[in-house]
Parts: C-alpha cells; sequence; structure tokens
C-alpha cells in the first residue's frame, strides 16, 4: 500500500534558520539609505539583502544581493568568506548563482571546511547535488518544469557531471535522472531497472522518509507495473528488509502480500494479507480494513490486485 510522504524543504537543503534580525522602521530606512547611497559595509550590505527578503521588498532584495555578489563573490573564494550569514543568503538567492561561480566552486572543492566554517555539516553536498541538478541535469532532463519528449544524451549528461565532480556522485546524478524520465514517460522496465541499479550501487536508504520511499517505489513500480520475476524478487527483498525493523506497520506488509501474489505466491500472500487485516482491526482503520479485505477477496478468488 502506497503512503503518503509530506516533506517541507528550502531550495537547497532541509534546513531551518534562525530568523534575522529586523530592525525597526527607523533603523531599516538608514540600512535602505545606505545601500540606496553605496555606503553599506560588507556585512550591512549581506544584512540588508536578507532582512529586505524577509520584509517581503523583493525587488529590492534581489538587486542588494546581486550586488553583493558582484562586489564581493566574483573572484576568487577562501574561507575568509563563509560564514552561516553567507549560507542564508545562498539559501534565499540561489537563482543568482550557477556551478561555475567562485563561490559555489569552492564549497563543492572544499566539503569539510565549507561546511565547518557554514557551521552546517552536510551542507557543501547539499549545495553540490543542488547545482549539479540545475545547471547540467534539469537543462537536459526536465528544462523549465517539463520532462524532455526524447530521451535525453546521458552519455553527454555523464560527461559534463565529472568535468565538476567525482566519477561515483556522477554516476549518482545520472541514475537519479534517468529513473525520474522514464518514470514519467511510462517506461515502467527501465524505470524499475534503474530504481534497482541505484539501490545495488548505493544501498537501501531506511532512515526516516527513506522507508516510505521505498514501500512507495516497490508497490508504484514493480508490484504495480512490474512483470519480470528477478524484480519481483529484488522487491520482496527489499520489504523484508523493511518489515524485518518494523513488522507491524500494515501499509508495508500490505506491498509484501501483493506483490507474492503477483509473483505467484498466492498462500504466502493470502496469510500477509490476512495478518494486514488483522492489525488494521485492532487499531480500527476502517479505511485500511476495506482496503486490505478487498484485496483478500480477490486473492482468494484468483483476482488482479493490480
Amino acid at each position: 500500500m502506497k503512503q503518503i510522504i509530506v516533506l517541507i524543504c528550502w531550495l537547497l537543503p532541509c534546513h531551518s534558520f534562525a530568523q534575522t534580525e529586523i530592525p525597526n522602521n527607523k533603523d531599516y530606512a538608514l540600512l535602505k539609505a545606505g545601500y540606496l547611497s553605496n555606503k553599506l559595509s560588507r556585512a550591512e550590505l549581506l544584512q540588508f539583502a536578507a532582512v529586505a527578503s524577509e520584509v517581503h521588498e523583493d525587488s529590492v532584495a534581489q538587486a542588494a544581493a546581486l550586488a553583493y555578489k558582484r562586489k564581493y563573490l566574483s573572484d576568487k573564494v577562501s574561507s575568509a568568506n563563509l560564514s552561516p550569514q553567507l549560507q542564508k543568503y545562498l539559501t534565499l538567492f540561489p537563482e543568482l548563482f550557477k556551478i561555475s561561480d567562485p563561490l559555489i566552486k569552492y564549497i563543492m572543492a572544499n566539503p569539510k571546511q565549507s561546511d565547518q566554517y557554514f557551521h552546517s555539516p552536510g551542507y557543501a553536498k547539499n549545495v553540490s547535488s543542488y547545482f549539479l541538478n540545475k545547471d547540467i541535469v534539469s537543462p537536459k532532463v526536465k528544462a523549465n518544469g517539463q520532462y524532455a519528449a526524447e530521451e535525453p544524451l546521458w552519455n553527454q549528461i555523464m560527461t559534463q557531471l565529472k568535468v565538476f565532480t567525482d566519477k561515483s556522485t556522477a554516476y549518482k546524478m545520472l541514475v537519479k535522472a534517468k529513473m525520474n524520465w522514464y518514470k514519467a514517460k511510462g517506461d515502467w522496465n527501465n524505470a524499475i531497472k534503474f530504481n534497482i541499479e541505484y539501490i545495488d550501487a548505493f544501498g537501501l536508504d531506511t532512515a526516516g522518509y527513506g522507508k516510505l520511499m521505498i514501500n512507495n517505489m516497490v508497490f508504484d513500480l514493480i508490484f504495480t507495473h512490474g512483470e519480470d520475476s528477478a524484480a519481483f524478487k529484488k522487491g520482496l527483498g527489499y520489504m523484508e528488509i523493511l518489515l524485518h525493523s518494523n513488522p507491524g506497520e500494515t501499509a508495508w506488509i500490505d506491498t509484501y502480500a501483493n506483490l507474492l501474489y503477483k509473483a505467484g505466491r498466492k498462500d504466502e500472500a493470502i496469510k500477509q494479507q490476512q495478518k494486514a487485516l488483522e492489525i488494521a482491526m485492532k487499531i480500527q482503520n476502517q479505511e485500511k480494513v476495506t482496503i486490505y479485505s478487498e484485496n483478500l477477496q480477490k486473492m482468494q478468488r484468483n483476482l488482479p490486485t493490480w
């Protein structure tokens, strides 16, 4: 059974910031006057761009952020440029940057130092992924929010990725792009193939939302659209790993039962579906009771559940 996942994230990583202290109207007016007369210090200009964004003076904020970039970030960047304030600036104004900009290149080339100065473990990795996707992958796979009509030139994308990152990261991003493009195009065999290839290469993500995403992938792709016994075997293995850590999760049991059934293991499927139904009845979840009862009846009558 598919589960609903809700994620609320910043454009870069899922990360929260302390809100910038917003000056009173008089102080903000002085900051703005200083900006308009080009008299703000480096730190004041950085502060002003963030505050202008938070008080929704968007055009002013964008102009101030661009002025800061041109004045202080257009040349070689060093660790002296990095700070939590700059991290917030980058997260507020990522559209001003490209992967070829000195700041982005420095962060990608110096992840440990960047995380240290930003006071944010993993931030450099998220920045790298964001700009690799924005500037190299998306323009060829999903330009302007629409998946490319023709199959992307995957080898060309891989070559470009390797200019900016290591081979393993490039391969990881390429496989993710293939997973998404083939799924969007309804090419289920390739969508399943590359999901399995990704897991084989990088392992199952069983932390937090990763478990829900594994379940959904198995249900939406391998169970709903799969026809290959090797894919069924992989999917069943993934579900067994999930259920080992949480044997009472009914949605996962239902996915497992349905995949067993489609794989031709009817008796085992019925046993698992009955287990999911019993738990749903015990916790009085009527919606699940209805779904699992219907699935069980179809299995008992040799009818498809997909």
